[in-house]
């Protein structure tokens, strides 16, 4: 009788993990239909409302940076100020630092999640380059696992896709930028189509 219960019991966690795993992939599939919105073939691009700002390090005027912080308090990670010498005059300008790839994944969230697989063991120091992998469908896919991993553990292992999103989006201090709300609206309905 006892090994009935046992083997009951282990069937129910599986199914449990099971489970939680089948959310997951559907997760991270939703949230590559999201950034599929935004990913041209060049792999580079930054949508902000109807704007779409095109090119790696698209120096920026003012006016489109003025839009740029008005409609997303979260600018900073990718719109960095620079300034060089012209003819002795200190001249200013803007850079945009786009997120690549499927996920649209900047370089800071690379940084974190495979200092994440790296303290477990799970790649190797040589191994996920962004430059190089960030255009691997399936190494940005685990990147992006790790990254969820690492920063909203319970939310994965428990399968809660809205915290995930958010977090995706938002970053590790997602929970200080309201626009991740409309983030998760719009990969909510990309859920409910897989």
């Amino acid at each position: 009788m006892k090994k009935i219960f046992f083997l009951l019991f282990i069937s129910i966690i599986l199914g449990m993990a099971s489970n939680i795993f089948a959310k997951n992939e559907k997760i991270l599939k939703a949230i590559q239909m999201q950034e599929s919105g935004s990913y041209k073939e060049s792999g580079i691009s930054y949508s902000i409302g109807d704007k779409k700002i095109l090119n790696m390090n698209l120096k920026v005027n003012q006016k489109l940076l003025d839009d740029i912080k008005e409609k997303d308090p979260n600018y900073t990670r990718y719109v960095k100020e620079k300034s060089k010498i012209v003819n002795g005059e200190k001249i200013i300008y803007y850079e945009l630092y786009l997120a690549k790839g499927a996920f649209q994944i900047h370089p800071d969230y690379w940084t974190d999640a495979k200092e994440y697989a790296l303290n477990k063991k799970i790649i190797n120091k040589n191994d996920y380059i962004y430059e190089k992998d960030v255009w691997d469908i399936e190494k940005s896919r685990n990147i992006t696992t790790w990254y969820m991993q690492r920063y909203e553990k319970n939310a994965w292992d428990t399968g809660i896709n809205e915290i995930l999103a958010k977090l995706h989006n938002g970053g590790l201090n997602w929970r200080k930028y309201p626009n991740v709300k409309k983030y998760w609206e719009d990969v909510e309905k990309k859920l409910a189509k897989l």
